[in-house]
């Protein structure tokens, strides 16, 4: 008789398979497209310095320019003071999100904050990206409805426009939830995405929502 059984994969095991090992590659798939498709667009839209004058001439301008229109969306701001709050508001809280996700994978750590101020590290690192989440999911949901009932927006908008939404304000959601919800368990959690890439939770978080 063979002794060699398989073991049952439970559908948490499942989703945590999909997340931790496929879900990387799919996005980062997304993200690379998405960012050449992004500036090509920026570039047909006549944002790129075409010049053959030296980089001195030209160089303070495109940072000056690259700051205004990437950075602070001074063209939205001109167009759509609304919009404009809104993007501006949630691309901070994403900026805050990512800065916070780094912790997880050792780019800082709670001791550095502890250095800092000791009272207010507990706040940084527990409360404080639970309201960045809940805001940016807000914020978020904010930009969808407005892309939807602003008519000019909506004439202007193409279908991945809505679908990149889409999928960001689920990821976005997901990410709030599974701060909302109980941990599954107080145990620390160790994955190993991309080759070289690994992250460390200090708890195991609730497995549906991450």
């Amino acid at each position: 008789m063979n002794s060699f059984q398989s073991k049952e994969v439970t559908p948490k095991e499942t989703i945590f398979w999909l997340v931790a090992q496929v879900l990387p590659y799919v996005t980062l798939s997304f993200f690379v497209g998405g960012i050449i498709l992004k500036v090509k667009r920026w570039v047909r839209a006549g944002n790129w310095i075409r010049t053959s004058s030296s980089p001195f001439k030209w160089f303070p301008y495109f940072v000056k320019k690259t700051i205004s229109d990437l950075l602070l969306f001074s063209k939205i701001y001109k167009q759509r003071k609304a919009f404009w709050f809104l993007s501006l508001g949630f691309h901070a809280a994403i900026f805050m999100i990512l800065f916070g996700h780094l912790r997880g994978f050792g780019v800082w750590s709670k001791e550095s904050l502890e250095r800092i101020s000791i009272n207010i590290t507990s706040f940084l690192v527990e409360t404080f990206p639970l309201y960045i989440g809940i805001a940016s999911t807000i914020l978020l949901a904010g930009l969808m409805v407005y892309r939807v009932i602003n008519k000019t927006l909506r004439l202007h908008s193409e279908p991945e426009d809505y679908i990149a939404t889409a999928l960001v304000l689920l990821t976005v959601a997901s990410g709030t939830a599974m701060r909302l919800l109980p941990p599954d368990s107080l145990k620390p959690m160790t994955i190993r995405f991309l080759p070289g890439i690994i992250l460390r939770i200090e708890k195991t978080p609730n497995i549906p929502s991450f």
